[in-house]
């Protein structure tokens, strides 16, 4: 009888120990408009609002290359660090890693994920999560704000990632940054215009000076 027991009991073990194995991703971001730039790299990993009870989740970012990492400025539920991986974990409202940067022509990283159990289809609906997390990724300037990228959100993300509330990877998203906007150059006319102009205001000046004497 207790064998029989201990069964179940070792076979949910054996998956749990199953779930912990993680998936990755790797991306490759082209950021040549940023070259020499300074500014920020901008993780964050943070519950759904669709949902009262979040999945207890992380994400972990490695092996990250390109540009120059500077001085960490806010770590929220963060452990380890980067290059070699820092480790986010969905405990608040809002987590995440932002670190001073220099742009170089391309940055890297992988993002993995623990496979967890889909545990509504163990337990039931019991005091089960009913939402799940998203890990974005941005690059800001120096004064914090976003680059824009092609996210048709208008969030400018560059990476997003959806995972649902059964710890599967509901989707993945990697957007582009959008090229700055040429100035155009003034046509002929314009730098005739502005040549008479520069011109004409000295002789202006003259003319009043003339009027104060008389």
């Amino acid at each position: 009888m207790k064998l029989l027991t201990a069964l179940p009991i070792l076979g949910v073990l054996a998956l749990i120990s199953l779930g912990q194995t993680a998936r990755a991703e790797h991306f490759d971001i082209d950021t040549t408009t940023l070259v020499g730039q300074s500014g920020y790299l901008d993780f964050q990993f943070n519950p759904n609002t669709d949902g009262t009870t979040p999945l207890d989740s992380n994400v972990t970012v490695s092996n990250f290359t390109g540009g120059t990492l500077g001085a960490v400025d806010t770590a929220v539920n963060v452990t380890g660090s980067l290059p070699s991986g820092a480790t986010i974990y969905n405990t608040d409202g809002t987590n995440g890693l932002l670190q001073l940067f220099t742009f170089g022509n391309t940055l890297s990283f992988d993002t993995s994920f623990p496979i967890l159990l889909d545990t509504k289809k163990i337990f039931g609906s019991f005091a089960v999560p009913d939402a799940g997390n998203t890990f974005q990724f941005f690059v800001l300037n120096a004064s914090q704000d976003p680059f824009t990228t092609t996210d048709p959100s208008g969030n400018d993300a560059l990476v997003q990632i959806s995972q649902g509330a059964d710890g599967s990877l509901a989707s993945s998203q990697q957007y582009r940054l959008q090229a700055p906007a040429s100035v155009p150059e003034p046509s002929s006319g314009v730098s005739l215009l502005v040549l008479s102009t520069l011109i004409l205001i000295p002789a202006g000046l003259a003319v009043r000076k003339q009027r104060k004497i008389a």
